[in-house]
């Protein structure tokens, strides 16, 4: 699979940790880099084939042809510029950077040293959401009117990026790729209850073209965990489900009609259900970062895609002042 491509991977933390396995299940994994010398000793035992530093320059000097960043957010934006300074093609999880000017910044520097930039949309890559595309690309639901979107979790907190930035990034990746187009404008309620400026919850509505619209709502203080995104099109709604593991898409034939005086009238028709098999999307996002760099093929989460979903996020949520300051005082 990796055809001479080796990776290295920054930050091992849980998610990087998968970032390690998923690298090294394809033939990929060069080094793994983490300033926590116990996460690298782990590691290190399970794939000693590897270089471990826990230095990022040391590791940017080793013989590899990209780097995978999955440190914390506000460190993306500085390590991605280094990487690519010493000729690194980067996959940068999740958001690309937390200012649009610091995303901006990495995809000029990235065009100017030759290189490609993947961003972690991991959705982008999933089973169900891809079937969602898919449907509405096709136009079998007619023309998109309205997008609701709820990502609930009971799990870490953060310090720095506040749930907007560290959830919305998700479903406003997959919001964008359903409307073709980046959102016209957009508001916001925010509400912060653990650490003050750093909101729990956050409820987003954006307008697009056509009047067309979408809402997205996130929480990391709900044991309920799951991901849920409704499309209402003109003539079908796609509903799809993912909680416990299990992820379905329900697909309703509905709609309005106009009668003889000109009333608008509701009308439904036929339903289908799809449930879908367990799926690796962290490994089709590792494919698909080798194919654009071996092969150059396109890819959902590039730069640009990367910069239009940080766009969209800082349109109603720019970073609070604790935030920004908690962000300007972390060294990378």
């Amino acid at each position: 699979m990796s055809d001479g491509v080796m990776l290295g991977v920054a930050g091992v933390g849980k998610w990087g940790a998968n970032h390690v396995s998923t690298a090294a299940s394809l033939g990929v994994l060069g080094a793994i880099c983490d300033a926590d010398p116990a996460l690298l000793g782990n590691l290190w035992a399970r794939y000693p084939d590897a270089r471990v530093t826990t230095r990022f320059e040391e590791m940017l000097t080793m013989p590899l042809d990209a780097v995978v960043i999955a440190t914390p957010a506000q460190t993306h934006a500085a390590l991605a510029l280094k990487a690519i300074e010493a000729g690194k093609h980067v996959f940068v999880e999740k958001p690309l950077a937390l200012t649009v000017e610091d995303a901006q910044s990495i995809a000029a520097a990235a065009r100017l040293r030759g290189v490609k930039v993947f961003v972690g949309h991991l959705v982008l890559y999933q089973l169900g959401v891809r079937a969602v595309l898919d449907r509405v690309r096709s136009g079998c639901i007619g023309e998109v009117r309205h997008i609701r979107a709820r990502r609930a979790s009971y799990g870490r907190l953060r310090f720095v990026e506040d749930v907007w930035w560290s959830f919305a990034p998700h479903d406003v990746s997959s919001m964008l790729a359903i409307m073709g187009e980046e959102p016209l404008e957009a508001s916001i309620v925010r509400h912060a209850y653990v650490t003050p400026g750093i909101a729990d919850f956050a409820y987003a509505d954006f307008k697009f073209s056509g009047e067309r619209s979408a809402h997205v709502e996130v929480t990391w203080l709900d044991p309920g965990k799951g991901a849920a995104l409704d499309v209402f099109g003109t003539e079908r709604t796609l509903s799809l489900r993912d909680f416990g593991g299990k992820t379905t898409l329900r697909i309703v034939s509905c709609g309005t009609k106009y009668n003889g005086d000109g009333r608008a009238e509701l009308w439904r028709g036929d339903e289908t259900m799809l449930e879908f098999d367990a799926d690796e999307p962290l490994r089709t996002e590792h494919e698909s970062f080798i194919a654009m760099i071996l092969r150059s093929e396109s890819v959902p989460s590039d730069a640009d895609a990367g910069i239009k979903v940080v766009r969209a996020l800082a349109m109603c949520a720019p970073k609070s002042t604790i935030v920004h300051e908690l962000y300007e005082r972390m060294p990378a």
